[in-house]
């Protein structure tokens, strides 16, 4: 694993991260993307992991608040960087990320989530807490959201719809590198992509198969599956109606498999965890879902995340294998 990292940071753009399981995993080569960036993934950790309970733990906060600020001109001084290599991110990856960015700086901040959140926690502490939180953040962190903001619209100047990594400074060895550390294989691209067509070709013959016993038989497997979405028994309602149908669903799902659970792991853990819509302002870069585990000690629940923005996008029979996967028996688990 670690010879593969090291492999990675030969390049001179890109993220690279080395996973105490023995793997790896390549982040990407944008520094800032919609879905990866601190401007994202300090305010979840703030508000849904950094528990409060003393004086200690307020100021730990308030601390990690100002790295923040440090943290996001980081990312800006390597986007810097990355354009100077003529590593610019596609346009319409640019165009979520900074509607996002612009989304995340607006309002009062004292209605941010991690300044709200940090409020709550602190309302039984005595001290000024949310007022040095809501001082720090106007005078550090929204320049430096800004400042970023800059930098990403003058990548957007230069942004093409090109999307492959091909088109980066010796991109082709880049790709063959990603492949390598995602898939701990030494397959070359070329073998990978005729494994991907061999294992596609599969799994179509077992959906063609499903769709003839729901009376679906015109057409490829594809035409076949977009007839399916729009059949209405599959739909959910439009709007906090639907939004309430989902989640509703997504608990059946959580309650039924935690009753199989035992059928399969000799060993259960207590898979501890909360089903929540993604925040309005990250759901439009962001994947349909993600999920992860939460502290050991139990005091962070983990999180299964999923985005709402618009219940059109999902279906009653793409929903239940998402869920074990996010959260029983997959990451959460």
């Amino acid at each position: 694993a670690h010879q593969t990292a090291a492999a990675g940071f030969e390049f001179p753009y890109g993220d690279v991260v080395v996973l105490h399981q023995g793997l790896n995993w390549a982040n990407g080569p944008y520094v800032v993307a919609q879905n990866k960036g601190a401007f994202l993934e300090v305010p979840s950790f703030l508000e849904e992991q950094h528990t409060i309970e003393s004086r200690e733990d307020a100021e730990a906060y308030l601390a990690r608040l100002e790295a923040y600020a440090g943290q996001l001109d980081g990312e800006t001084g390597r986007l810097q960087s990355a354009a100077e290599q003529g590593v610019i991110a596609p346009d319409f990856v640019l165009d979520k990320t900074l509607a996002q960015l612009r989304m995340a700086r607006s309002g009062i901040v004292e209605t941010w989530p991690m300044i709200a959140s940090f409020t709550r926690k602190t309302a039984a502490l005595p001290g000024d807490y949310p007022r040095q939180a809501a001082k720090g953040t106007v005078e550090k962190i929204v320049p430096a959201m800004s400042r970023q903001l800059a930098e990403l619209e003058k990548h957007r100047t230069r942004a093409s719809t090109d999307a492959g990594v091909w088109k980066l400074p010796d991109g082709e060895a880049y790709y063959a590198w990603n492949l390598r550390a995602s898939t701990t294989t030494g397959m070359t691209p070329e073998e990978i992509h005729e494994r991907g067509k061999q294992e596609l070709a599969a799994l179509q013959s077992e959906m063609d198969a499903i769709l003839k016993a729901e009376g679906l038989t015109q057409g490829t497997v594809g035409e076949r599956m977009t007839a399916l979405g729009k059949e209405q028994r599959f739909k959910f309602a439009e709007g906090d109606p639907g939004r309430a149908e989902i989640m509703k669903f997504l608990e059946e799902r959580v309650a039924d498999i935690r009753a199989r659970l035992p059928r399969a792991f000799a060993t259960l853990a207590p898979g501890n965890f909360e089903i929540k819509r993604l925040p309005p302002e990250v759901e439009p870069g962001a994947p349909g879902a993600y999920g992860g585990p939460g502290s050991i000690d139990g005091k962070v629940p983990g999180k299964y995340w999923i985005n709402l923005a618009t219940t059109e996008r999902w279906r009653t029979y793409e929903l239940p294998s998402l869920t074990h996967h996010e959260s029983l028996p997959g990451h959460v688990w």
